[in-house]
């Protein structure tokens, strides 16, 4: 593999927030990592900067139905594939559940080694609290070093959780790191540099046919947030997309109305009434009743589990009557919320302990004409099957076969707990959306 960090970008210029590129041989396409739970102005504003940049061409790889912080999306995979299409995307491919709801590294490792897979994405485009793109490489850098894993562990072994853990590990190696790892956008941005230097990029190595080709991974670039913080209340026009899930939860749909792109709202009003958003009475049933009654192994057999962690679920979730009871009853010092989250959820929906460092293929769900055109180029460069068919994608490989099936059934426990309960097979069945806005 011949690594390269010069695809005619001028990075200096892109991060001061003053875009200009360089002449390039080829248009430039510009990869994003995405939930679009729900698609908001703030994620307008970061494609329309890599526009103003340079960019010709926007992929986005975003989760289907279920996201990281492992529950569901206020929309299905398809309402919101078609909102960012609307919104300024030119592509969008399906980060598989098994990335989706991953922990940060195993999410940042599937979502930027897929990209880097197709062939054809320059520029791996995040936002982050401190967009010095060279200090989170740094960091990044840091993260892969044995003894900071060594020194983790020293801090692991003292009762903290891991996510503390990592931020005092690198704030002893490097003064400032630990900051930089407490904020959720820098720890994404991070791990997205790692991916591209670690695992993600030796997995993409391990697929070239020696010899054969030259590939160039895609440059990070660093984006500021702009207004409103992760969690917090709207700032300068902006509003974070936990602000906008609470807000249509309290308001209504009509909620979104400013603060999202015009030509998405119309989306979004006809999803809720179809009664394709998300009935969390519904889905907390859901989850309640698929828990209840495990047995500590069978909770084992999921990422996320071990420590004893497996133990504490079994036994809350024969006591619990709500997710968060539940929640409660398995969290320790040790056990943070989100690790006990991602356990119950990947118990639920019997994810594989071992998905691999990135999906096996690039499951197509919207697309504009500039997206439909680089489907051309994917199809020549990919490392990966690209497709519109989810059943295709399936015949490609036994891996591939395994990973549709945990899609599908994801996709038809999501469709179970919507406002209006629709039938299973939608995975299989329902079409890319097209769009014809260029």
């Amino acid at each position: 593999m011949q690594e390269t960090q010069d695809n005619n970008v001028d990075l200096a210029q892109l991060h001061a927030g003053m875009p200009q590129v360089k002449q390039a041989a080829t248009p430039l396409v510009a990869g994003i990592v995405a939930e679009y739970n729900p698609f908001h102005k703030g994620h307008a504003w970061m494609i329309d900067m890599l526009r103003e940049g340079g960019v010709e061409t926007i992929v986005c790889v975003m989760s289907g139905s279920f996201v990281q912080r492992a529950g569901p999306a206020v929309m299905p995979t398809h309402v919101r594939a078609k909102a960012a299409i609307a919104g300024g995307a030119d592509l969008v491919l399906r980060l598989p559940v098994p990335w989706a709801v991953a922990s940060a590294e195993g999410f940042a490792q599937g979502a930027a080694g897929l990209l880097a897979a197709l062939g054809c994405v320059d520029i791996l485009a995040f936002g982050a609290e401190d967009d010095n793109i060279e200090q989170l490489i740094g960091v990044a850098e840091l993260l892969l070093i044995e003894d900071f894993n060594s020194l983790v562990r020293v801090y692991l072994s003292n009762g903290q959780s891991y996510p503390a853990a990592r931020a005092a590990a690198a704030e002893r190696l490097m003064p400032g790191a630990g900051e930089i790892l407490r904020k959720p956008n820098n720890i994404l941005a991070v791990e997205y540099c790692k991916a591209l230097r670690g695992k993600a990029r030796d997995a993409l190595r391990d697929m070239l046919p020696s010899g054969t080709w030259a590939y160039t991974l895609p440059v990070p670039l660093a984006l500021p947030r702009v207004g409103a913080l992760h969690d917090g209340d709207p700032m300068d026009g902006y509003a974070s997309a936990s602000w906008l899930r609470a807000a249509v939860d309290a308001e209504g749909i009509g909620a979104l109305g400013p603060w999202v792109p015009p030509d998405c709202l119309p989306i979004y009003a006809k999803a809720v009434a179809t009664g394709e958003m998300i009935d969390l009475q519904r889905w907390e049933s859901a989850m309640l009743v698929r828990l209840r009654g495990l047995s500590p192994l069978t909770f084992a057999l999921h990422p996320g589990a071990g420590e004893g962690l497996e133990n504490r679920l079994a036994d809350a979730a024969k006591k619990a009557t709500t997710l968060e009871e539940l929640y409660a009853l398995a969290k320790t010092k040790r056990f943070t919320h989100s690790r006990v989250r991602r356990l119950a959820l990947a118990t639920a929906l019997d994810l594989p302990a071992e998905p691999g460092v990135l999906p096996p293929f690039a499951h197509i769900l919207a697309a504009s004409e500039k997206g439909i055109a680089l489907l051309r180029r994917i199809k020549e460069n990919s490392l990966v099957p690209a497709s519109t068919s989810l059943a295709k994608l399936g015949r490609t490989s036994p891996g591939a076969e395994a990973l549709v099936q945990t899609e599908a059934a994801a996709e038809d426990f999501y469709a179970l707990c919507q406002m209006a309960p629709a039938a299973g097979g939608g995975a299989f069945t329902r079409p890319a959306a097209f769009s014809t806005r260029k």
